[in-house]
């Protein structure tokens, strides 16, 4: 059975995590529809991602992810911080703050970040 940590009080100001650029395929799924969507990542740190969206997801949706990191696909559930809609563009930008993410993932995470800081 896989036992989840709540991430809403573990940090408490996400902005004051390093953010890493950080290209890469994520596939997510807004919780109680059918469909995953696929984009790229355009940031990462410890308490959430970044990137960019065709749709409008309103603030506070939350969304299940597959984000891959090196040789594993991390599963976090995130919650929508923020969207923002591009300049010249009909796209958004999406802020994500992970809200539950299995220990040894948020360990996984947290040590390749450390090795990005490097």
């Amino acid at each position: 059975m896989l036992e989840f940590v709540s991430m809403r009080n573990f940090e408490p100001d996400q902005r004051r995590q390093t953010r890493f650029k950080l290209e890469t395929p994520v596939s997510f799924q807004v919780r109680g529809r059918p469909e995953f969507v696929t984009t790229l990542t355009s940031d990462i740190s410890n308490n959430g991602l970044g990137f960019d969206s065709d749709a409008f997801i309103p603030n506070n949706t939350l969304i299940m992810l597959e984000v891959p990191v090196l040789a594993k696909v991390i599963h976090p559930v995130g919650r929508i911080a923020w969207s923002a809609s591009m300049v010249h563009s009909d796209r958004y930008r999406i802020g994500v703050e992970f809200m539950e993410m299995d220990p040894a993932e948020k360990h996984y995470l947290k040590d390749y970040l450390s090795l990005k800081e490097q």
